[in-house]
């Protein structure tokens, strides 16, 4: 308690979070009460960042995925296709 209190974030519960956050060694508190975190010694994220951190990788993935079979269907086309794109004569 005297650590939340040294923290002086203006809600104390909040502050009771980060203490009991750093007394176990957290990276960060995920939270969609950003506001009362403010001045935080531990990063404080919202859940939406913490979603999109995660699904980050996925994403990276399933791009990737459409990537090579845009590249697979691209080698299908007849090569006249890309001089006459490269000439505008489409």
């Amino acid at each position: 308690m005297h650590q939340a209190i040294a923290l002086g974030l203006t809600d104390f519960k909040d502050a009771v979070q980060v203490a009991s956050a750093i007394k176990l060694g957290l990276e960060a508190i995920v939270t969609r009460d950003l506001d009362g975190f403010t001045g935080s010694p531990i990063p404080v994220l919202s859940p939406k960042v913490i979603g999109l951190h995660l699904l980050s990788p996925l994403l990276g993935v399933l791009l990737n995925l459409k990537l090579e079979k845009f590249k697979q269907s691209l080698r299908k086309l007849p090569e006249k296709f890309f001089r006459s794109v490269i000439r505008n004569d489409f």
